[in-house]
Order: C-alpha cells, then structure tokens, then sequence
C-alpha cells in the first residue's frame, strides 16, 4: 500500500495466509489496523478479505490492545470502504474514550476520526464532544493545518453538531497566514460550504475566503462541485461578493467545467445566483441545459427542481423546455409525495412567476399544501411565498 502497487494475485495469497486458523487467531491490534488501512488506501473492497479482519478487530483481546493510531486507522480505512457496522463503531468509541488512549490523539488522529464518523454517518456525541475539548487544548490547536481545519468543520457540519467552541477556536488558526495560504481548492471549498452550514456568518471571515478563492492556482482548479458549494456558501451567509461571483461564473463556463455539472451542483448554483440576485444569461442557459438533461433522465430529487425552479423565478429567467420537464416531473405522485413544506410553497411561487403554473398543477400543489404533515411545517418565509402565489394569480385565498 506504501508503494501503492496493487497486485491482486500477491493480495489473493496474502488473504490466503491471513486467514489460515493459526494466523488468524493471532492477528493482533497492530495487524488488524495495519491490514484494513492497506486496503482501504489501495481502494480494495473484497468482503472475504475485509471482513473478516472486522470480526477479528471487535475480538476483546485485540479491542484492549487498540491505540489511539489504531482507532484512527481503522475508522478512517471504514469510512474509505464504505464499511458500516455500528457494534464496531461503538467499540471503537468507547475505547478512543479511555483515558489511557484519549489523550494521545494527535491533530491528524483528531481530524480523520471527525471526518470518518462524518463520512460513514455515525454521531457519537461524547466522543465528537471529547475531541473536541482535546482539540481546543492550545497545545494540539496549534498543530492543526489547513486539511485538519477543512476535515473537521465538513464533518461537523455534515453530523449537524450544534456545538461551536471547537470550531470557532479552529478559525483563530486561519490568523496564521501560512494555515490560509496553504488550503488546497477541495479543502478551500468543503471548509467554505461548512462554516455556511454551521450558520456562521461572520463577514470578514468570508471575505477572506473569497480572496483565497481568487487565487489562479485556486480558482483555476475548482471542479462544479467546487463551485456549487463556494456560490452556496456566500448566499447561505447573505454575502454578495461580485469579483468571487464573477469568477465562479466564468470558471463555470469554460469547456471542461459546463459538461460535468451534477443535479447538486446545478441545484445549489442556481439557488445561491437566485438568493443574491447576481443573473448572468449564459451562466443560466448553460446551467438550464444541465438541469434539462437530470431532469429528463430522473435525476433530480423534487427539493432540487425546487431550488432550480426557484432561483431561475427570482432572477426573472424562463426556460421553457425545462420548465414543461419540471411540470411534469412534479405532477408524478411519487415526485409531489417526496416534496416538502418549502418545496411545495418556492414551486407554487416559482411556477405562478414564470407564468407556468396550470390550474391542474395549482391544484396537486394546494391538495400537498393542506396535508397535515406539510401544513404544520410551513415556515413564516414559506407562507409568503404561498401568498404571493394567490396575489400573481389574482386570487383571494379566503375564497
């Protein structure tokens, strides 16, 4: 795996070895980790080879041997497999929480673990809470670099931690211009998404970030999904920053960007472009073409028609060929079922706009509207835009 040279004959017989009863049974922490780490790097998912070395790591005898680097390895190398066994997750938990391992956690042991247990979707509160305390320690959070950084906010954010002490001390490394300047496009970017999802609207922060994301060597190397974060980001935290926006627009256009735009990111580009106003033409037929395309092959989930649809409505851009797709796509029972309390009032909202929304579609939207699950989630913002539905149809909704 150091070498990264995957030999699958020399695996095979490796496999063969390890599992003979007499090695096996003798496999110790060091070999479990050692082994699932090699192959989570190589990217081999063999489950008559990864198993097994999960069986032998939940074994008492190799749980108690477990160093903080071994829990870190093996939670790290699940989460680059995509290997979900809780029972081992909560072994693994409750022995990076002994006192005896908890305190050797380096700043590297303590961005991965946050990151896997992100990754594979496992919220542990007291072991993220206890990281957390030992990564606001000024000793190790001086040792965070611009990957820690990046690692750790996007899985705080993905896991939806309310607590921010952690993260609010992880900023104070951004002073430090050699943290910053270090920051990589895919770091830059998942680092910028983050602090918008935890509902950190700090100004000064994100206009930092955007002069970071300037840079040639970061803006040139920033993929859609890149730029659907970043443009989601600053309209998440209502920051209108027209060099960063002119930048992405042009990023987002060039050849070898336009063509690769996944239902996310056409999704969370259109919404942030709608949220701050900012309406560049063939940014928005470019990203309309994409949409067509998702939309008409099922790829669109109705939350992402509904951020579409709406961005699209509030810059005042109409698109009719994609607009008859996301008709059509709604209407469909299963598509209108999956809709939300927000999607349901931006669609009214967006179609009546655009001047799309037929009587039929008005009225399989009202039928979800007044479904108790749905009406008792409609937010302030929600019922606004319900209202300013009745009065661009001219209709008096107490009638």
């Amino acid at each position: 795996a150091k070498l990264n040279i995957r030999d699958f004959a020399c695996l095979e017989r490796i496999q063969q070895q390890l599992l003979q009863p007499h090695i096996y049974t003798d496999l110790n922490a060091q070999d479990v980790s050692n082994s699932l780490w090699s192959l989570a790097t190589l990217k081999i998912n063999t489950v008559t080879f990864v198993q097994p070395l999960v069986a032998r790591a939940k074994m008492p005898d190799v749980l108690e041997q477990f160093t903080s680097q071994h829990v870190t390895n093996i939670i790290w190398s699940m989460a680059k497999l995509g290997i979900v066994d809780t029972n081992l997750l909560h072994a693994l938990a409750a022995r990076a929480l002994s006192k005896d391992v908890l305190f050797t956690f380096n700043a590297q042991g303590v961005a991965n673990v946050i990151w896997a247990c992100a990754k594979l979707g496992f919220k542990h509160r007291k072991l993220m809470g206890a990281l957390a305390h030992l990564g606001a320690q000024p000793a190790l959070l001086q040792r965070f670099l611009s990957q820690h950084i990046a690692n750790i906010t996007w899985g705080w954010a993905r896991l939806r931690l309310p607590e921010l002490d952690f993260i609010h001390a992880l900023l104070i490394r951004l002073q430090d211009p050699k943290v910053l300047r270090s920051f990589n496009n895919l770091e830059l970017a998942n680092f910028t998404w983050a602090c918008a999802e935890l509902g950190i609207k700090d100004r000064q922060l994100f206009l930092l970030l955007a002069e970071h994301t300037l840079q040639p060597r970061i803006i040139s190397q920033y993929s859609s999904v890149d730029l659907g974060f970043t443009s989601w980001a600053f309209a998440k935290a209502s920051i209108r920053h027209e060099p960063l926006l002119e930048a992405l627009t042009q990023r987002a256009l060039r050849p070898e960007v336009a063509g690769t735009f996944i239902a996310q990111s056409v999704s969370k580009m259109v919404w942030a472009y709608g949220r701050l106003g900012h309406k560049h033409t063939p940014l928005l037929e470019m990203l309309a073409q994409q949409a067509l395309s998702h939309s008409s092959s099922g790829q669109l989930r109705p939350y992402q028609i509904s951020h579409i649809a709406w961005g699209m409505a509030a810059l005042g851009y109409f698109h009719g060929p994609l607009m008859k797709s996301f008709s059509e796509q709604i209407s469909r029972p299963a598509m209108l079922l999956a809709c939300g309390s927000t999607d349901v009032a931006n669609l009214m909202w967006a179609f009546a706009s655009l001047g799309v929304l037929t009587p039929e579609l008005m009225g399989r939207l009202q039928h979800r509207a007044l479904e108790p699950t749905i009406l008792a989630n409609f937010s302030r913002q929600d019922l606004c835009a319900i209202t300013a539905t009745y009065a661009l149809l001219g209709v008096d909704p107490c009638n």
